[in-house]
């Protein structure tokens, strides 16, 4: 009965916040950023820094300064382990640093699928350590080249 009552609870809440207006957000202040970030796709913040990554054919995991937005450091990742790459997000948690790269939106047909794992405390010695998580979407059964953004698996 406990569970079931804190359930109910947990819809009304999402529902009383689904019917909430809307209200509009205004930037305080606008910045100009480098150029070489010109497809940002990806953003977070980690020991002081926002670390970025460009969307497409860009291998670079960059940190900016979050006053002004300009690049303190950048980290090339090798093109040869990563043949390919179209990051999409970013995200962290106490440990290591996450990059999805899993673009799938020019094809539909993408099969190596991956997140790179980033060390955290690596990147404060200086080093870049990567690994790779492999994934597959288990309702994907066709690899037929499509039209661009037009299937599920975008």
């Amino acid at each position: 009965m406990g569970r079931l009552f804190i359930f109910i609870i947990l819809i009304l809440a999402i529902a009383a916040n689904c019917n909430r207006k809307s209200t509009p957000v205004s930037p305080e202040e606008t910045i100009e950023i480098s150029d070489s970030l010109k497809g940002i796709s990806g953003l977070t913040y980690w020991n002081d820094r926002l670390w970025a990554h460009n969307d497409k054919e860009d291998r670079t995991l960059y940190t900016l300064n979050p006053s002004d937005g300009s690049i303190l450091e950048f980290f090339e990742l090798e093109a040869t382990r990563w043949p390919r790459n179209e990051w999409e997000d970013i995200a962290q948690d106490n440990k290591y640093i996450y990059i999805g790269d899993m673009g799938n939106n020019e094809r539909g047909n993408r099969r190596d699928l991956h997140i790179l794992r980033i060390k955290k405390e690596a990147i404060k010695r200086g080093e870049l350590i990567v690994d790779t998580i492999s994934y597959s979407y288990s309702d994907q059964d066709h690899f037929d080249r499509l039209l661009p953004n037009t299937t599920r698996f975008d």
